[in-house]
């Protein structure tokens, strides 16, 4: 999901406070045709709400996925399902609130394979919005604590754990992190999995990239820390991009409009950026609000700012490692990697022993694939069995139904005692699909993802997968 629509869009009375659907009566899942379904609402430890869908036709048998959504800064998502995301009141749809949000706990549309198959489904609001990993492991655990003191449906017998994006961080944090006695598999989708560290200064350096060229220019500048974020809205952020690059509608002046796109053309060279240019102020977006979010909230940094470029060097340009702002070591820096460090070596993640499906973007310019690369560096560095592949889609997190049910299909085989599938055979499932084609399994064989530091210089405390 892109973040202009994530923009768009309190523990409370603990894992008690449970509403539960009448088969006859329940949606099952998202409106999965031919399955019946009890679906189980409830909150949190920490003020998270979660939805649980376990099917009744065909029967449980037993097993449980936990999917993640993606990176969100609205607040009001923290709210049950079905519930207005202003004032409470329950509805339906959107017509049913004042506001117009009416708020879905969503399955992310795959509950339309797992239900069928006798798979429970659940997902988290999670009790933190934006980087949500401080707490994710936590508010899952609170899903798994619920089925297993819930009589008539107790301890599942396996649990699996999936997401895009930010819910794909959050997929490994929990393998990471959760006993790996509850896990039986994970597959991360496009996953921001390089760790907290990683993620977030590659934020600051397109920040500070972006300040080299455009503090300067009149009504572009941010006046704000890099490494601090930026509490400007997002329209007004979206108009300071926009007065540097030109992205939304360029200068009605012929020269500086000129001038704008040769701004722009500087800044994806310095980032190495590959997408669209409006993808630029989506990018600029988390740089910008996401950080401020990150670093103001007590729940999370609590106003101590993570920043570090002092001592590194800018190979991509001469003028850039020159020119840049240099920020010292902020002290939030070990709060954050505590939040989310990759490493398959040591604590809850050496113990671990199930497969890890991974799906990725070769061209995915929010979740890139230098981030991916460190993830798939630390599964190695552990000496877990990992299966990788790559679709050939720029985009963000842009994957067909096809080559999500290939890849689901194969992760549930292989789970089930079959044997470790390949590349090739995630992308043969996907073409054997009834739609399956070229144009709707677009692996890309073979792909060598690039290194983070192409993209984001070292930094000494990162993750040793990332060295």
């Amino acid at each position: 999901m892109r973040f202009a629509k994530l923009i768009a869009l309190a523990g409370l009375l603990g894992v008690g406070l449970i509403v539960v659907v009448p088969a006859a009566m329940a949606q099952c899942g998202d409106d999965v045709p031919g399955v019946t379904c009890n679906e189980h609402l409830g909150i949190g430890k920490k003020g998270s709400y979660f939805r649980l869908s376990i099917p009744t036709s065909p029967a449980w048998n037993g097993d449980v996925v936990l999917i993640n959504h993606g990176f969100e800064l609205d607040p009001s998502s923290i709210r049950a399902h079905n519930t207005c995301r202003i004032g409470g009141a329950a509805c339906t749809e959107d017509a049913d609130c004042p506001s117009g949000a009416c708020n879905k706990i969503s399955y992310l549309g795959l509950d339309a394979f797992f239900l069928p198959k006798g798979i429970a489904v659940a997902a988290s609001t999670y009790s933190l919005t934006g980087w949500s990993a401080f707490n994710s492991r936590k508010d899952l655990q609170d899903i798994l604590t619920y089925m297993k003191k819930t009589p008539g449906i107790g301890e599942p017998n396996r649990v699996f754990v999936t997401g895009f994006s930010m819910g794909g961080a959050v997929t490994v944090d929990a393998s990471l992190r959760i006993s790996p006695a509850r896990i039986d598999g994970i597959m991360p989708l496009c996953p921001a999995g390089a760790g907290g560290l990683p993620s977030w200064d590659a934020a600051t350096d397109f920040r500070l990239a972006y300040d080299y060229i455009c503090d300067s220019i009149p009504g572009a500048a941010f006046f704000s820390a890099a490494d601090a974020g930026d509490p400007i809205d997002q329209t007004g952020m979206a108009l300071r991009v926009n007065a540097c690059f030109g992205v939304l509608f360029p200068s009605s002046n012929p020269t500086e409009a000129a001038n704008q796109t040769a701004r722009l053309a500087q800044f994806r060279s310095l980032i190495g950026h590959t997408g669209t240019d409006f993808e630029v102020v989506v990018i600029m977006g988390f740089a910008t609000n996401g950080m401020y979010d990150l670093v103001s909230d007590k729940s999370k940094l609590g106003g101590k700012r993570a920043g570090w470029n002092e001592g590194i060097t800018y190979t991509a340009d001469p003028g850039l490692d020159a020119g840049i702002e240099r920020v010292s070591e902020g002290s939030g820096r070990k709060k954050l990697s505590k939040s989310f460090f990759v490493d398959y070596t040591r604590g809850k993640g050496a113990k671990l022993s199930y497969p890890i499906v991974h799906l990725a973007n070769n061209n995915d310019f929010l979740t890139i694939p230098g981030f991916q690369s460190v993830f798939m560096q630390a599964i190695d560095d552990g000496g877990k069995a990992r299966t990788s592949a790559w679709i050939d889609g720029g985009g963000h997190c842009n994957f067909t139904p096809e080559e999500i049910e290939a890849t689901s299909t194969e992760f549930l085989d292989w789970v089930n005692g079959g044997t470790q599938p390949t590349e090739t055979d995630l992308e043969a499932t996907c073409l054997g699909l009834p739609t399956g084609s070229a144009a709707t399994c677009r692996f890309d064989i073979g792909f060598t993802p690039p290194l983070l530091s192409d993209r984001a210089p070292r930094r000494a405390d990162w993750p040793s997968a990332a060295q």
